[in-house]
């Protein structure tokens, strides 16, 4: 019978998994295992004969190397493993492909040296600090994508900014409302909405603009396609005048 010691990369890779809800084998390769590939291939598939992983079927992939997610067995696990931080229970995936590209901005974000800290949803979700603190609680409540903690390099202003990313149309009532939420929660600096098209931009752009007049523009825009130009500083675009670049 297959058996596994558990060491400290084996608590990571459940941990990305985990924090991900789901992720691609190419994916965890890249953020825990690098360089190790015959071992990680190995590892992966002890994880799913010992039932600490599942890899889906049917769902769809866009790297081609198989999307898993985390059994209750590997959640324990991870639990064990971050005691007294882990308070709820984690969300599982309600759209594969949409959380898979959350992993691919969360690559690309965390790596900007103006970022300090990036939590995912089921971090925000599941960590007992979001359901006291004041300046954290309203990224729990309204269920942001992610969480990412920016530094100003030159005079050291923190800003706490919501990631959201749409990778298809919303009615304009959701919209309207989560923006609405946005702009009346204390503690959220700045949003990110990250759209895959600009059909979708241009929806949410237009639910701000109804549910928004004033100058102080907590909204900020940027294409999918534009973050994967990794070597090279983004700017996250306001309907008004400002930006923020990372």
């Amino acid at each position: 019978m297959a058996t596994l010691t558990i060491s400290q990369r084996d608590i990571d890779c459940l941990s990305f998994v985990h924090a991900h809800k789901v992720a691609t084998a190419k994916q965890i390769h890249r953020e825990i295992f690098r360089n190790a590939k015959t071992n990680f291939y190995k590892k992966l598939r002890l994880y799913e004969k010992i039932k600490l992983v599942n890899r889906l079927t049917g769902a769809k992939d866009f790297d081609l190397s198989g999307v898993y997610e985390l059994t209750k067995k590997g959640f324990k696990i991870v639990r064990a493993n971050h005691k007294g931080m882990i308070a709820h229970n984690r969300y599982k995936s309600s759209s594969s492909y949409h959380d898979l590209f959350l992993v691919e901005i969360k690559n690309c974000l965390s790596q900007r040296a103006i970022v300090t800290n990036y939590l995912t949803e089921n971090q925000i979700q599941t960590r007992a600090d979001f359901d006291t603190e004041a300046g954290l609680v309203n990224f729990k409540r309204s269920h942001c994508d992610a969480l990412a903690v920016l530094k100003n390099p030159a005079n050291g202003v923190i800003l706490k900014v919501a990631i959201e990313f749409e990778l298809s149309d919303k009615s304009m009532k959701d919209y309207r409302k989560k923006l609405a939420d946005y702009y009346n929660a204390e503690g959220i600096h700045a949003v990110f909405y990250i759209c895959y098209d600009r059909a979708t931009e241009r929806r949410v752009k237009k639910a701000e603009l109804e549910i928004y007049k004033g100058e102080n523009n907590k909204i900020h825009y940027l294409l999918y396609e534009k973050l994967q130009v990794r070597d090279k500083s983004v700017t996250f675009h306001a309907q008004n005048s400002s930006s923020i670049t990372v």
